[in-house]
This record gives structure tokens, C-alpha cells and sequence, in this order.
């Protein structure tokens, strides 16, 4: 992902911005979960706690911060996004290295 995909809105956000918390839904958090899950073991990643927003435009949103194992963490963030798209299909983002607040899974 580049700065420019995300300004033209192609993708949600990587931070929940003027979104709800969602409320559970087990099949989306599930299959995005199974994709992230796919993704960190196959890159030596951990995985930190889902964060579900709705947003007008992109429906539900999947947050999930990560790190790399074997790595110091820093001052950057790492983070998947996933939703759905028009064709009800789950779509990923990875993002590696952001300057974005870590999530904080609510209450």
C-alpha cells in the first residue's frame, strides 16, 4: 500500500476514524482472522487483539495490530485491515513500519 492509494480512498483507513465498535460478528472476525493467522505464520508474526469498527462506507472493519518476532518493538505500528468488498469477498491490508497509534481493543 502506498500513501496515494490510501489518500484516494481505495482502502479503509488504517485507523478507525469516525467508526463505531461493532458489534460481534463471528463469521466475518473469523475468516479474517484465518487470513491473518495464515499470513503471520508464514512471516514469524504475533498477533494482537481484533478491534471491529463500522464505517458507512466499508461496512465492517477488522483491525488487528502485529509484531515480528525476533525484532525489538519500536515506535512504529504494524497492522492488518481487513473487510469485505462489493462482491461480499474478504479483502486484506498489511501495513508494516506505520506511524499510527497502536489499537486499544475496547471495553
Amino acid at each position: 500500500m502506498n500513501a496515494q492509494a490510501q489518500d484516494a480512498g481505495l482502502f479503509p483507513s488504517l485507523t478507525p476514524e469516525s467508526e463505531e465498535v461493532a458489534s460481534a460478528d463471528p463469521s466475518f472476525a473469523t475468516a479474517c482472522l484465518s487470513e491473518a493467522s495464515r499470513m503471520a505464520a508464514a512471516a514469524n508474526w504475533e498477533l494482537g487483539q481484533p478491534v471491529l469498527t463500522r464505517s458507512e462506507r466499508w461496512g465492517t472493519i477488522c483491525r488487528l495490530d502485529f509484531t515480528i518476532r525476533g525484532r525489538e518493538p519500536g515506535p512504529l505500528v504494524n497492522r492488518i485491515v481487513c473487510w469485505r468488498n462489493a462482491d461480499d469477498g474478504l479483502e486484506a491490508m498489511f501495513a508494516i513500519g506505520q506511524t499510527i497509534p497502536e489499537l486499544k481493543p475496547p471495553k
